[in-house]
């Protein structure tokens, strides 16, 4: 599913007639292209508009946990907390943190 939700975002900025890829002049004159990273914001704030997002990442999270990869899955929690949107109440993710970083200091 995330994906489909992550295409709908691309989908609905394109269009609105933005471009991901801008043309700039390099130093030495050339033209490069970069990316738009107005855009990045667009679909960060498409993407915390639903609830489905935030929980998918919460899920990779925990498994990643599950299976040993303490770092990965605090980042990943961390992603949760930040795409979770305004108003909603999830704490799950706070939580998890906190017995993650319980553990890592009792290692």
């Amino acid at each position: 599913m995330p994906p489909q939700l992550t295409e709908t975002a691309y989908s609905e900025i394109e269009r609105g007639g933005d471009t991901w890829l801008l043309t700039q002049r390099s130093q030495d004159g050339s033209n490069i292209g970069v990316f738009n990273s107005a855009l990045l914001w667009k679909v960060h704030e498409y993407l915390r508009s639903s609830s489905l997002f935030h929980i998918v990442r919460y899920n990779m999270g925990r498994c990643l946990a599950t299976l040993g990869y303490v770092d990965q899955a605090k980042s990943i929690i961390e992603e949760a907390i930040e795409f979770t949107p305004d108003g909603e109440v999830f704490a799950s993710p706070y939580e998890s943190l906190a017995k993650l970083e319980e553990a890592e200091r009792k290692s």
